[in-house]
């Protein structure tokens, strides 16, 4: 039949239960807690509410879930703690963010440096209507190919180093101090003055 205890159960050795342990108080264990199961489950089953649910908590430290870490409102691993740091509509990474596909739907705000690693790399607008723009509120705008042979394509002009021109022409117009150097054909369609020119026809 049933046993009904009033007080405080002490068992001092191993006990089995073969059927359900059903407790209405507050359960309190000196020792972990270990499921022998090969599908096991810790379920809470109170009626939908306001102020139902389940919170696994400590008081005075940490909960490892598997290998992760979780302190507080802070997640990480046991060798580097605060990785992922959860405020109010506030998500703070402290480490490297690695993803296939980025989709940000609002603003995004980088305080350090946007680095592409891939070989080719493309960053593109693809909004039915509206402009790209890149600029700088306090300072300057840089965009660079830093390897030997490495340009820059803005639409249809590939800028390398100081020459720029059609993918096809590159090198059309060479920037220098105080010279602009033009190895096509310069056409004027209004009323132009030259102050100084070097012309040549090889």
């Amino acid at each position: 039949g049933n046993t009904a205890v009033a007080g405080t159960l002490a068992v001092t050795d191993a006990t089995t239960l073969s059927s359900t342990l059903g407790v209405t108080g507050v359960s309190t264990l000196a020792e972990d807690l270990q499921m022998s199961k090969t599908a096991a489950a810790l379920t809470h089953t109170a009626s939908a509410g306001a102020t139902s649910g389940l919170a696994i908590t400590s008081t005075n430290g940490f909960v490892d879930v598997e290998s992760v870490r979780f302190t507080g409102p802070v997640i990480g691993l046991a060798a580097d703690l605060d990785l992922i740091t959860l405020t109010s509509d506030s998500v703070d990474i402290a480490g490297v963010t690695k993803t296939l596909t980025l989709d940000v739907n609002g603003a995004a705000d980088v305080s350090g440096t946007l680095t592409l690693s891939g070989t080719t790399q493309a960053l593109t607008h693809t909004g039915a209507t509206g402009n790209l723009a890149i600029s700088s509120t306090n300072g300057n705008v840089a965009i660079s190919g830093k390897t030997t042979a490495g340009y820059v394509d803005v639409e249809g002009v590939r800028f390398t180093d100081l020459t720029l021109g059609p993918i096809t022409d590159a090198d059309l117009i060479t920037l220098a101090n105080g010279a602009v150097t033009v190895t096509g054909t310069l056409t004027a369609t209004l009323g132009s003055t030259l102050f100084s020119a070097a012309l040549s026809d090889d």
